[in-house]
């Protein structure tokens, strides 16, 4: 095919590419708010923003537009690019209620492995329309690369076309880095054009600023800087502190934890009716022991961040919101409560129904010091709930550890898998029904979940009876990790929308948990966040309190619950000395020294 020479051709190329990027900026708004309305909105009523976001996109497009030398090309690997961000975008948003944070990059295999199991969900109407403007795109690059770019001459190799390929570059690293990396600069440039970083609200941050700047401004965050007066003497200073937590009652009871899948009390939300109380068993074995709500930092999903607060103590809030130290930041040896049980004599085993490379935990558990993990390799001939092993396994599991093991001391911490989404009903199984004003899909997929878990709460109570029976002392903890994921009610029920508005914190962040032994029956009722538990657990246990764990339980002694957990800019001297030492003990550990373990 002989081609024609134009004139100039370079320069119509990077013009183009600029032109292709405006609809990849709109069909990305559509993933970012859900809705092809409010994406007309965002980029006719906010031109700044609307314009950043162009002048980002425009920049990756310019970056490979360097190295093809073809507009059509540049867009559709740019095209591929954002349209896999969006996607990914909208499908957290659906779930999760977050939206696509730059460390979700780590996470691409776990989601991966979960997508096979929910491919039915995340193709609703407004990801089909996100797909077909995506598909729409698409279809007109290959038509005019075809038609009329590949028939265009371009020269290669001369010097001056490899100096404009540098300067292009150069400028398009330049604008990705400037947005990207904090500077008095960038400062400045926000301040004057009125750009906020809601880094404290991801949600609203997106909503904002516009996905493409949304994420570029979050690549700043992924860099954690050390305390002020982090040092060898300081740390030293703050374990003699934690020594005056430190207890010991002479108790030595094995420990059983489990961290329930998507368990939530829905009984609380005004409005519902049903046919049963999905959870009777829960409330009467915690109505001997010690109950209440937990508050934890995820909803719907991000398992592995509330397991992280339990197994360490530390508020992942010190961290940028979004990430999973799972993922990112677990590289070595770290102090949890597996490792504090093991220098006490305990055996410490962790179990998870499902595969060990999930959230990583196959190598996690090791740094933590578990002795032994057992994944779902362990189990035998297990029963599914439709995608997911019923917890029914998992108790029978977590009784053949007891028996193998019984002359030790043994701490066992299990993460069941049932109640994940998609919920799945059992032939065989009453499903229980719901009333009240929610949506039809809501209120299916509620009913399935609900039956999921009263299943669970037998067969919570099958294991209760046989510690009650079992003459070693036990203590068992129960709590859930997050709220179940997938509902519009979060958005939509009264209940949920008021907490969203401001009237509360919490609700969206608060699961049941139950703490009881099989050696006393002293009734208590506290609230408290998932970094508390553990020191909470172990007081009521009437064991050997670790001085951390026992003053990170101690501060929801002495102040508001929600203050404790929930307010990471406290203005009461004693909560702004708690925050100071727990991020000091959390960088230390994490990414500092380990002077306190020297």
């Amino acid at each position: 095919m002989k081609k024609i020479h134009i004139k100039g051709a370079g320069y119509i190329g990077l013009l183009l590419s600029l032109l292709f990027s405006v609809p990849m900026v709109f069909m990305i708004e559509i993933a970012n708010r859900s809705s092809v309305s409010e994406g007309f909105y965002f980029l006719l009523n906010n031109p700044r923003h609307a314009f950043i976001n162009l002048f980002i996109c425009f920049a990756i497009n310019m970056f490979l537009y360097s190295i093809f030398s073809r507009a059509a090309i540049s867009s559709i690997i740019t095209l591929l690019l954002t349209g896999a961000m969006g996607f990914v975008n909208m499908s957290k948003m659906k779930y999760q209620g977050q939206p696509f944070l730059p460390w979700d990059i780590y996470f691409v295999q776990d989601a991966l492995r979960v997508m096979p199991a929910m491919q039915g969900d995340l193709i609703d109407r407004q990801a089909k329309i996100f797909l077909v403007f995506g598909l729409s795109i698409m279809i007109l690059l290959i038509l005019y690369y075809v038609f009329f770019e590949r028939k265009i001459y371009i020269k290669r190799f001369s010097k001056t076309k490899i100096l404009s390929k540098i300067l292009i570059v150069g400028f398009a690293m330049s604008i990705l880095a400037g947005f990207s990396f904090e500077s008095s600069h960038r400062a400045n440039f926000f301040r004057e054009n009125e750009i906020v970083n809601y880094f404290w609200n991801q949600g609203e941050n997106y909503k904002e600023n516009g996905l493409l700047l949304g994420f570029t401004i979050n690549l700043s965050n992924i860099i954690i800087s050390k305390p002020l007066n982090y040092s060898e003497n300081h740390m030293k200073d703050i374990n003699d502190v934690l020594i005056d937590f430190e207890a010991d009652n002479g108790e030595r009871p094995d420990i059983i934890v489990i961290m329930s899948e998507g368990l939530a009390d829905f009984n609380k939300v005004e409005g519902l009716v049903f046919s049963q109380d999905p959870m009777p068993k829960f409330r009467e074995i915690g109505s001997k022991g010690m109950i209440g709500e937990v508050y934890v930092p995820v909803l719907g999903g991000k398992t592995a961040n509330t397991e992280f607060e339990f197994l360490t103590g530390y508020n992942i809030k010190h961290l940028p919101e979004g990430s999973v130290p799972y993922q990112q930041h677990i590289k070595n040896d770290i102090f949890s409560l597996a490792r504090v049980l093991n220098e006490q004599g305990y055996s410490s085993t962790a179990i998870h129904n499902n595969i060990g490379e999930f959230w990583n935990r196959n190598k996690v558990y090791d740094f933590m010091g578990f002795d032994r993990f057992i994944d779902i390799d362990g189990f035998k001939n297990p029963f599914f709930f439709g995608s997911w092993m019923s917890d029914k396994d998992m108790m029978n599991k977590i009784i053949e550890v007891l028996e193998k093991e019984d002359e030790d001391n043994q701490f066992i911490f299990a993460v069941t898998v049932q109640n994940h989404a998609p919920y799945y009903i059992p032939t065989g199984l009453d499903e229980i029904i719901v009333e009240g004003e929610l949506s039809e899909e809501d209120k299916e997929m509620l009913q399935r979940y609900l039956t999921g878990v009263k299943a669970s709460d037998d067969d919570l109570y099958y294991l209760y009876e046989y510690l009650k029976e079992r003459e070693k002392p036990a203590i068992i903890c129960v709590f859930g990790d997050h709220l179940p994921g997938g509902f519009d009610m979060y958005r939509t029920h009264p209940y949920y929308l008021n907490m969203k508005a401001g009237t509360s914190r919490k609700d969206l962040f608060a699961t049941p948990y139950l703490i009881w032994a099989n050696y006393k029956e002293e009734p208590k009722d506290m609230d408290l966040g998932a970094n508390a538990l553990p020191g909470a657990m172990l007081d009521y246990a009437d064991t050997n309190l670790d001085g951390f764990f026992g003053y990170v339980f101690n501060q929801y002694l002495d102040n508001d619950p929600e203050q404790v957990y929930f307010n990471m800019s406290p203005t009461e001297n004693n909560l702004i000395n708690f925050r100071e030492t727990e991020f000091s003990i959390l960088y230390d550990d994490l990414f500092g020294r380990k002077y306190r373990f020297k």
